[in-house]
């Protein structure tokens, strides 16, 4: 497969598939639906399978500090999952 393996930027990882450059393309889901224009197929096996952990936070100079506060609180609600997991996050 090796001679296969053609490097791609990032931000053209999906499109490269999209407009049959590359038959398939191993990226983050929110990328693949972001860009669209491909199937996806599902997510690599469980057994090679990598996460990304997202923080949160929010600056002792925010100038609506109660605003940001909530938005940080919906994130992390369950109101918040289907959006997020319709998101591919």
């Amino acid at each position: 497969m090796k001679p296969k393996l053609k490097p791609t930027a990032v931000a053209n990882v999906v499109k490269a598939v999209a407009n049959g450059e590359a038959d398939f393309a191993v990226h983050v889901m929110p990328g693949i639906l972001a860009e669209g224009g491909v199937d996806v197929v599902g997510p690599v096996p469980a057994e090679i399978q990598s996460y990304i952990d997202l923080t949160a936070g929010l600056s002792a100079a925010a100038p609506e500090p109660d605003a940001g506060k909530g938005f940080i609180t919906f994130l992390t609600s369950a109101g918040a999952v289907p959006v997020i997991r319709a998101k591919g996050w």
